[in-house]
């Protein structure tokens, strides 16, 4: 905060001033501390503290005259926004754009940071200051679900296995090529699972197959498995990303969702090494320099050893919680109750129940491979809906309301 030269304060003698003077000069200082009533105003940094230009400010009115009201402001050169809005009772939320590594990553959650989650008055002004953060959890988002790894700022890897002993430890090591999304410099990530948690697609999040939580950056990933007997080998990963990249190591970007709404989940598929192996220490690039485009390829796969195929989505849903509704001709929609959870990878949980779905990217369709969604009855479409991501859901549990069709939009 700026100060005066020295460190200097103007100071003022209130004995010298009669009552009404200092009463006065109390009203004045008063209004100047006080915000603008009915006046949504801010600021948006990262996290040292940087401006973010061009992110979204989206205010949702609630009560009063602010039922219905929904405006949207965006940050100027310095990070600064501020709108007016009618007197009411206001949920303010801000979301910001990044390019990185020639993609767009639209729509990420920005922070609130020591805010309140829950709507407030408008009439004594609002100020909203928003963080934009790589990592940590989205603590302000509907339903949030620490065991949900869509529920973090950062990116992460939904791990393809059943190739382990359930006692076995298998070290993920990811070390950073460049400078991370925001410009900061990061550190090396490194997660542990045990074979049983490789295993799982569910449950406390430090026990599933999900490494979550990684700050959006150009990462090498390795693996390394220990055994109970104080064996230990290297592994073999192979990219499902329909390239089918298999190597010891591998570079590794993370891909944009195509729809919005953020970061796409890499899938990984993870097998042993050969017998008696440990995956060599690769040569790392100094943080500020990219892989020169003449490397040479990287180590094949020996063809004793078969890889996961390929994922055939062109693109996962945006991930979050879905919540369901029906639409009457007399009152609009109205909630189910029911909702689907998208957990990235492949993979959802819906009706008390969970299984694999896969996305026809250009023509919006869904498909339920397994879990309570499957089924023949069952068709299902994505899109926008009232300006949100939406799941069109028709037969199968939806055939219970009364159209037959859920309409399931993406809660933030």
């Amino acid at each position: 905060m700026p100060t005066l030269p020295g460190n200097r304060r103007s100071t003022i003698s209130i004995p010298s001033l009669c009552g009404a003077a200092v009463i006065a000069l109390l009203s004045v200082t008063a209004g100047a501390a006080a915000q603008s009533p009915n006046v949504v105003e801010g600021k948006v940094t990262t996290v040292d503290g940087k401006p973010v230009a061009g992110a979204t400010i989206r205010i949702a009115g609630a009560v009063g005259a602010a039922r219905g009201t929904s405006r949207k402001a965006t940050t100027d050169a310095n990070g600064r926004y501020r709108i007016s809005v009618p007197p009411g009772h206001y949920n303010v939320d801000g979301f910001a754009d990044i390019e990185y590594n020639g993609q767009t990553y639209r729509e990420l959650w920005l922070d609130r940071g020591t805010a309140t989650c829950e709507r407030v008055m408008s009439d004594k002004g609002i100020v909203r200051n928003f963080v934009l953060r790589l990592s940590g959890a989205k603590r302000c988002t509907n339903g949030f679900n620490p065991d949900n790894p869509a529920d973090y700022y950062g990116a992460y890897i939904s791990i393809n296995t059943d190739a382990f002993p359930a006692d076995a430890a298998i070290t993920f090591t990811l070390t950073l090529l460049s400078p991370l999304a925001d410009g900061t410099v990061g550190r090396e990530v490194t997660f542990v699972r045990t074979g049983q948690a490789l295993a799982k697609g569910g449950g406390p999040i430090g026990q599933t197959g999900f490494l979550h939580d990684i700050p959006l950056g150009r990462y090498r990933i390795e693996a390394n498995v220990a055994y109970t007997d104080g064996t230990q080998r290297g592994t073999l990963l192979t990219l499902q990303d329909g390239s089918g990249k298999t190597a010891s190591t591998l570079d590794i970007d993370f891909p944009a969702n195509v729809f919005g709404g953020g970061i796409r989940a890499l899938n990984l598929g993870v097998k042993a090494g050969e017998a008696g192996t440990v995956a060599a220490d690769a040569a790392v690039e100094p943080i500020q320099d990219a892989p020169k485009a003449d490397e040479p390829a990287a180590e094949a796969a020996p063809q004793s050893v078969t890889s996961p195929a390929p994922s055939q989505n062109a693109a996962d849903l945006p991930t979050g919680r879905y919540l369901c509704s029906y639409r009457s001709q007399y009152a609009g929609d109205i909630p189910t109750g029911k909702s689907i959870t998208i957990l990235g990878g492949g993979r959802y949980e819906a009706f008390n129940g969970s299984g694999r779905y896969a996305v026809d990217a250009d023509a919006e369709k869904v498909t339920w491979s397994s879990g309570p969604l499957s089924g023949k009855d069952v068709t299902a479409t994505f899109g926008n809906r009232n300006g949100r991501p939406a799941i069109t859901v028709v037969g199968g549990a939806a055939s219970e309301d009364p159209d037959g069709t859920n309409f399931c939009m993406l809660t933030r």
